[in-house]
């Protein structure tokens, strides 16, 4: 299953599910590992949420992440057009 179905539907929920990267649900938004975890100073598991609505949104405490939005992760897990 390629990431390109989720994105296509920005059913990010279940991309960040069936990439191992969710971790709970909690006071309406959907803890996840960040996408750039690898590149935060602190490995520790900290507040990296999505929110579903309208429009999915997405936030992480790094200062690292600061700018990133729900652009950035669909860029991030974005399949290229010529792949299957």
């Amino acid at each position: 299953m390629g990431s390109s179905q989720y994105i296509a539907n920005l059913d990010v929920v279940s991309l960040f599910k069936d990439v191992g990267m969710y971790r709970f649900e909690g006071d309406g938004k959907h803890f996840v590992t960040c996408p750039w975890n690898e590149s935060h100073s602190s490995k520790t598991a900290t507040e990296t949420a999505i929110w579903e609505g309208m429009w999915p949104q997405f936030y992480c405490l790094h200062a690292h992440c600061a700018e990133r939005t729900i652009k950035d992760v669909i860029a991030y897990f974005r399949v290229p057009r010529h792949a299957a």
